[in-house]
C-alpha cells in the first residue's frame, strides 16, 4: 500500500488532543528523514499540506460534535486545532489556502493552544 509518507508523522507530530513538544516533533522528524535520506525541505511541504488538511477535517468533526450532537468536552480541544492549521499554513506553498482561510475564518490565526 503506497501514501503520503508525510500523513503518520502528522498524526504523530500534530496529535489532536495531545500537546506533543516541538523536542519530540522534531526529533521524530529528523529520525524518519535520516532513515530515510529524503530532503527536508520536500519533506517539510507535504507535512505542512497534510497538517493543514488533517487540523481541518478533525476541527470540522470536533465541531460537529459539540455543536450538533451535544458534546460540548470537544470544544476543548479546538484551541489545539486551530493553532495547529494556523502552524501549518504558515507555509509558503500553502499562501492561497492560508489567504482564503483569513478571508473566511480570521479567528483561527488567534487561537491559543
Amino acid at each position: 500500500m503506497r501514501g503520503w509518507d508525510a500523513w503518520d508523522m502528522a498524526m504523530l507530530t500534530q496529535d489532536a488532543r495531545r500537546a506533543v513538544s516541538k523536542d519530540a516533533a522534531e526529533g521524530a522528524i529528523k529520525t524518519f528523514l535520516e532513515q530515510t535520506g529524503q530532503n527536508r525541505t520536500d519533506f517539510d511541504e507535504r507535512l505542512a499540506v497534510i497538517g493543514a488538511l488533517n487540523a481541518l477535517r478533525i476541527a470540522g468533526v470536533f465541531s460537529r460534535l459539540q455543536h450538533r450532537d451535544k458534546k460540548p468536552r470537544y470544544g476543548q480541544f479546538q484551541p489545539r486545532q486551530l493553532s495547529l492549521l494556523a502552524r501549518n499554513l504558515s507555509h509558503p506553498a500553502l499562501a492561497g489556502m492560508r489567504a482564503f482561510v483569513m478571508e473566511q475564518t480570521p479567528f483561527v490565526f488567534e487561537a491559543k493552544a
